[in-house]
């Protein structure tokens, strides 16, 4: 008995194991995070020299791996789905050990590795690290003078740019911030006695 692999996202497409003990035997899929229940992922396919009666006739398990239980096997087929939609930001990878039996009267069996590569999605907007900062200016300070920095993280990867963002003042204060570093300069003379307090929004927004 032989496993091989039928998915244009395997990198293998056909492997010998000839030992029901050796499962060393890695083949890869991928699937992009939060796809829904009963998307297909690929497919196992056992043959065996066997061609007739219950030899022939094979029975497919996940026996390790599914962490979660994020994904199924078709028993009869050996097609791979989603059971439970899978967030890359907690599962970047999977490896399951999948077993197929025959149905002999001595039934043989053997076993293989799948690993399942979660891709990430921009499904996380970029948060600042306060949602409130507060600073004291001398009201001498010059114009280009670097006052405040703001900072935010976004826990996408960067896959796609998905963690790569922008920073921006909406209002018409005088103040800028440089859309990269989030520096906060002095865009014109500060007076105390025309404005005493000044409150600016900053907007982080993804970079494309």
């Amino acid at each position: 008995m032989h496993i091989c692999l039928n998915n244009f996202h395997c990198s293998v497409t056909d492997q010998m194991i000839t030992n029901v003990s050796n499962i060393e035997y890695c083949f890869s899929f991928s699937n992009i995070e939060n796809t829904p229940t009963g998307t297909f992922i690929g497919k196992v396919v056992a043959k065996d020299p066997d061609v007739v009666g219950n030899n022939a006739v094979f029975r497919y398990s996940i026996i390790s791996g599914n962490v979660n239980s994020h994904f199924l096997i078709d028993p009869d087929d050996g097609t791979l789905s989603v059971a439970v939609p899978v967030d890359f930001e907690v599962t970047r990878s999977v490896l399951l050990v999948i077993e197929v039996s025959d149905f002999g009267s001595i039934p043989l069996s053997d076993k293989c590795t799948v690993n399942i590569s979660i891709q990430d999605v921009n499904d996380n907007p970029p948060e600042f690290a306060t949602a409130t900062l507060t600073e004291f200016l001398p009201e001498d300070a010059g114009v280009g003078d670097v006052v405040s920095r703001v900072s935010a993280k976004d826990i996408d990867s960067d896959r796609n740019d998905n963690n790569v963002f922008l920073f921006r003042i909406p209002q018409d204060v005088p103040f800028t911030v440089d859309p990269r570093s989030g520096n906060v300069t002095v865009k014109e003379p500060l007076d105390r006695e025309l404005q005493e307090r000044c409150k600016a929004q900053y907007i982080s927004y993804m970079y494309k």
